[in-house]
């Protein structure tokens, strides 16, 4: 007779639920939070045109990336753990859609193209120097700042021509000086959403 699965190999996988197919989240991967589906929100009124490219950069679970592939875009999903790729590939074959994921810190490994939209929510949280619990999920560095400020110094660099970059900021996280890169960089910055 098989014995039952313990409790801490049962609390490996989580599940949440996505235009009604039941999707896993693996141990290590961010969990779709307030914040995610904050995003996700925002990102089911998106539609695409012809050959529209999409990317997510820290797609974890996939989440962000799924709703722009049922929207209509050809999507590449990027994370820095090979979990969450796997991640992000099984709950796309769940959910019947097609995705190229691409082991990548933040835009080291994304081909040189150009997205007509880009998302990502970042790491936000900010952390002590001397933090020994560092969760790559959340740990924003110092000011919170840090991952952001890496994507957003490349951003134009990706971002097609009339394109649009979604991405979560808190107020913790000095939106004025996300305004001043963006501007550096030509781009215009709008809060179109806020909780």
């Amino acid at each position: 007779m098989q014995s039952p699965p313990r409790a801490e190999s049962m609390q490996k996988i989580r599940h949440f639920f996505l235009f009604g197919n039941k999707l896993l989240c693996s141990k290590g991967v961010y969990f779709p939070s307030d914040d995610s589906w904050f995003l996700q929100n925002v990102l089911n009124k998106e539609s695409a045109v012809s050959n529209a490219h999409a990317l997510e950069i820290g797609c974890g679970t996939g989440l962000q990336a799924i709703t722009l592939a049922k929207r209509g875009f050809k999507v590449t999903a990027s994370d820095i753990q090979k979990i969450a790729l796997l991640n992000t590939n099984i709950n796309a074959k769940i959910s019947g859609v097609s995705i190229k994921t691409i082991l990548s810190d933040v835009w080291q490994n994304i081909p040189n193209k150009k997205f007509e939209i880009i998302c990502f929510n970042p790491p936000y949280v900010p952390s002590s120097a001397d933090s020994l619990l560092k969760d790559i999920n959340v740990d924003g560095g110092i000011k919170g700042r840090e991952i952001l400020d890496r994507f957003l110094l490349q951003l134009d660099e990706f971002l097609a021509k009339n394109g649009r970059a979604y991405f979560i900021q808190t107020q913790i996280n000095d939106f004025k000086k996300t305004e001043e890169m963006l501007k550096k960089q030509k781009m215009k910055a709008e809060i179109i959403a806020k909780k």
